[in-house]
């Protein structure tokens, strides 16, 4: 079974000693667990795509978590986050933030075991692209893709914190895993995740990306990948009337 990465965040000492020992007794899902006193250290150290579940305690010295969890979501929208908490004061903050749960204080291992098996199934059930590194096979979730380019025999993976992981394939393979309304192939090396798209350069003929990056796109398609483009923004706003594209 695959490990579960976490990272704990509580500023009472005996509070994280009483995690610790509840989160070592935990079979299954296995657990490998990071520990900070302060949301700032957390911060500091924090880059998206690193945990599978984020506990975060609401009432800390400095930052606070709610907080805390608006500047990780910066960084890292998807990742799964629980608030811990001795009051419900800041459910509907919560809410913005899209917590999957809370844990009262003091701890109960069933309700950190609930926590620990709905992130478990999250992580299970995230769209993915699977594809081969090394003769192993990983997993990058769609969310964290900025765009695909091929390179001789392999694939470049780009991901959205700044990561490129190198992969056997060819993009047409992986086309048939990804999802045809977020992925668009722009040209025979590029293909593009549309939620990362900044802007179209119709005198370059090229997608800007969120990285900085310039994606090529084909003659013969632009007109339609720049439709394509248009109805995902249309699409996305639709879904989200009240948010900035």
């Amino acid at each position: 079974m695959e490990t579960l990465k976490i990272a704990v965040c509580d500023d009472q000492e005996e509070e994280q000693k009483k995690l610790k020992e509840i989160l070592r007794k935990i079979q299954s899902p296995p657990v490998m667990s990071v520990f900070f006193s302060r949301g700032e250290d957390l911060l500091e150290k924090f880059s998206a795509n690193t945990y599978d579940l984020i506990l975060m305690d609401i009432y800390m010295d400095g930052m606070s978590g709610i907080d805390a969890v608006a500047k990780i979501r910066e960084k890292d929208p998807g990742v799964p986050v629980a608030f811990i908490t001795s009051s419900l004061d800041f459910a509907l903050d919560s809410y913005r933030l899209s917590a999957i749960g809370y844990i009262e204080k003091p701890y109960e291992p069933k309700d950190i075991e609930r926590i620990l098996n709905l992130a478990r199934t999250l992580k299970i059930n995230t769209p993915s692209l699977y594809a081969q590194k090394n003769h192993e096979t990983i997993r990058v979730p769609f969310r964290d893709i900025q765009y695909l380019e091929q390179q001789r025999h392999q694939v470049s993976i780009v991901c959205s914190d700044g990561r490129s992981v190198l992969v056997y394939g060819k993009i047409a393979d992986m086309m048939l895993q990804l999802d045809d309304n977020l992925f668009c192939r722009t040209h025979k090396s590029f293909c593009v995740n549309m939620d990362f798209i900044c802007s179209v350069n119709p005198e370059l003929r090229c997608l800007v990306m969120k990285d900085g990056a310039n994606i090529p796109v084909r003659r013969e398609i632009y007109p339609k990948v720049r439709k394509r483009y248009e109805n995902h923004l249309f699409s996305k706003a639709r879904k989200n009337p009240s948010e900035p594209q």
